[in-house]
């Protein structure tokens, strides 16, 4: 038995960042034989009425669109099923714990950042999904 089963690789669509953490998330799923779930969130838009429902709705509807264009080129090297890429939109910290504990995550892979501090470091989402995961966290520093 492995020591990670399902492990759940959280991208921001940064691909400067996101193409190494992939790399090294797909990798690492195969070294441990893991099932491997990419996931991507993206808030919805609020525009406190100042806006028509419609155009928000067009314009969610664009940023989906180019979201699904965006992970395809990611991850179209790595031979990823289709059903293991989740798009969904919300709370990304919200989200990412959620997703974990739906597929069964033992194992939680976030990108890092280069700034100061833990949460610069990792970001505001990296380090709340540190705080509540009930798995373990993989923070893998981007270059």
């Amino acid at each position: 038995m492995a020591i990670y089963d399902n492990i759940l690789l959280t991208v921001d669509l940064h691909l400067n960042h996101d193409e190494y953490t992939t790399e090294r998330a797909v990798a690492l799923a195969k070294a441990m034989n893991a099932n491997l779930t990419v996931l991507h969130v993206y808030e919805e838009i609020h525009t406190y009425g100042t806006v028509k429902p419609e155009k928000v709705m067009q314009v969610e509807k664009e940023l989906t669109q180019q979201a699904r264009v965006a992970l395809s080129d990611l991850l179209s090297g790595y031979n990823i099923d289709e059903n293991q890429v989740i798009l969904a939109m919300g709370n990304p910290k919200e989200v990412i714990i959620e997703q974990a504990q739906k597929i069964g995550a033992d194992l939680i892979i976030v990108g890092g950042h280069t700034h100061h501090g833990l949460t610069g470091m990792l970001g505001r989402t990296a380090s709340a999904v540190i705080e509540r995961a009930t798995c373990d966290v993989l923070a893998i520093h981007a270059h």
